[in-house]
């Protein structure tokens, strides 16, 4: 029988939440390390955090402590550079969350960069915003439904774009549901850890991997 895989979650927000439980959920897989970032977390069992009985790992900010541990799922680079950038609001709004005075941040954009042999390979770039038109690579009136958006961009020949926008459903505008985008993010990468872990090293596509049967995990009330 084939060991279950070793898991290192990183993360307990809204989608890392999702992505914690479907980890201690599934049979294929084995979490023996959680990174927990926040107030509060460090210390506490990862079954707690996830909504469910404790399972006797608990949530540390030691990244080294969990890479001493051996997982099966890893990212070779060089380096990988972090930057925000933050953008002012030219006037004064309401948000659900509250009131947006002018002059105070009104987005913010997060970069990631994996940098191999001094240049940069991957790169994610996450924007933060509390109001459409804030300026290049900020979501523009009218151009999204719900709240997120993901753009995903390959440089080559040719170069191309895909946009994905998670909803409840496309079919009833009128559906209500788990948070769509969170539910997609943590699924996404819950799903291709055993793809990902069986695959040959360098850098490969989705034809390169083998995919879960998927017939086999869709959920029976849908």
């Amino acid at each position: 029988m084939t060991r279950p895989l070793r898991v290192i979650h990183c993360g307990t927000g809204t989608a890392g939440a999702r992505a914690l439980g479907a980890i201690l959920d599934d049979p294929g897989m084995q979490l023996v390390g959680l990174l927990g970032h926040g107030e509060g977390k460090h210390g506490q069992d990862a079954g707690t955090l996830a909504g469910r009985p404790a399972v006797g790992v608990l949530a540390t900010s030691d990244v080294a402590r969990l890479v001493a541990l051996g997982a099966d799922l890893g990212l070779a680079v060089d380096e990988v550079r972090e930057t925000r950038e933050f953008v002012l609001a030219g006037r004064a709004y309401d948000i659900a969350a509250g009131p947006i005075a002018a002059g105070t941040v009104a987005g913010q954009r997060w970069r990631w960069s994996g940098v191999v042999e001094g240049r940069e390979r991957v790169v994610q770039e996450t924007y933060w915003f509390t109001a459409f038109d804030l300026g290049p690579g900020y979501p523009q009136q009218g151009e999204l439904a719900d709240d997120t958006l993901w753009r995903v961009t390959l440089e080559g020949e040719p170069s191309l774009r895909c946009t994905v926008e998670p909803r409840v459903s496309f079919a009833d505008a009128s559906a209500r549901g788990d948070n769509p985008s969170a539910l997609a993010t943590a699924m996404a990468a819950v799903n291709a850890l055993p793809a990902v872990c069986a695959a040959r090293s360098g850098l490969l596509g989705a034809a390169d991997l083998k995919v879960r049967d998927m017939p086999s995990r869709l959920r029976r009330d849908r």
